[in-house]
């Protein structure tokens, strides 16, 4: 038997497909913020001896949808299928729309499902706060993939001797701060702009001009960083999303969040993207980490399809 999660489940598409659904053998986990509605949707499944348990929740907000994970698996063990049919529409033009409700209806059809097909992913911080910097920096406008080559080569040149007693396979440990302000951006491998920035960050983390450690101002530590050449709000916001662990941070511009909302369907401008992640506040740091997870899922069905 499988079980089906149906938002918006009270009404038009949403009830139709509650009762088909039961009328097919599923077990229901019918979702909607109108109880007598749902009431009566749960009374037509059961007089065709359906099975069906509903709940009233708003599944634009992302703190619900462990809770209605958790009504699904304690009713019937999991989840085999979600069908997010809740809709939150804005009538009349968008220029009239206020915040609040353009809030509502990009929550309900972007990071609502998001949240409830993965309701215990975190918002994932840093050991090394000075690292996870520099990585920013290496990342600007680059693939991930090339970041992470550029990180081998930095530590393979510059990076210290491992502890004796480290894990096996060690070579190498990823040079501190100090070390890299000491390098001369000529000698780098990446462009001048991109390693004068590196350097110029870095001495400015062994100054203690810009301090990243647990319980450091984030609103200081990002104004700082902003304020040197080279760092903008991208790589500030991502330093401040990893390093800070700040719940609440955005990278604008972030290609992967860019990607990830045109293959959910969404507009997604370079520009625009900044605008839209009001709508996740307080929590655009998880918002941020639920898209990147799509691009994820969507490599690994690629790679299983070919």
């Amino acid at each position: 038997m499988s079980v089906i999660v149906i938002t918006g489940a009270s009404s038009g598409i949403g009830r139709a497909l509650a009762l088909r659904a039961g009328r097919a053998g599923y077990d229901i986990v019918a979702i909607a913020r109108n109880r007598a509605a749902l009431d009566a949707v749960a009374a037509h499944v059961q007089r065709e001896r359906g099975r069906i348990v509903t709940a009233v929740y708003d599944v634009g907000d992302p703190a619900n949808a462990p809770a209605i994970v958790e009504l699904a698996r304690s009713s019937f063990g999991g989840i085999d299928v979600l069908v997010n049919n809740a809709g939150h529409v804005a009538v009349g033009p968008i220029s009239e729309q206020t915040d609040d409700a353009l809030r509502a209806q990009f929550n309900v059809h972007v990071i609502g499902p998001l949240a409830l097909a993965c309701p215990g992913r975190r918002s994932v911080g840093a050991v090394d706060g000075d690292e996870i910097a520099v990585r920013a920096v290496l990342g600007q406008q680059v693939s991930v993939a090339a970041a992470r080559r550029l990180a081998g080569r930095l530590t393979a040149l510059h990076g210290g001797l491992p502890p004796a007693a480290g894990p096996e396979g060690l070579t190498h440990v990823f040079p501190d701060a100090a070390t890299i302000a000491g390098l001369d951006p000529e000698t780098l491998p990446m462009p001048r702009s991109r390693a004068r920035a590196l350097v110029g960050l870095a001495g400015a983390l062994a100054s203690g001009a810009v301090s990243l450690h647990p319980g450091a101002d984030r609103e200081e530590a990002a104004a700082r960083l902003t304020a040197l050449p080279g760092i903008g709000p991208w790589t500030a916001g991502y330093i401040r999303m990893r390093a800070l662990s700040d719940p609440d941070a955005f990278p604008p511009g972030d290609a992967g969040v860019l990607r990830a909302l045109r293959t959910l369907g969404h507009r997604a401008d370079p520009g625009s993207d900044a605008g839209a992640a009001q709508a996740w506040r307080p929590w655009r740091s998880y918002a941020v980490h639920h898209l990147w997870a799509t691009l994820e899922t969507a490599a690994k069905t690629e790679e299983i399809a070919s």
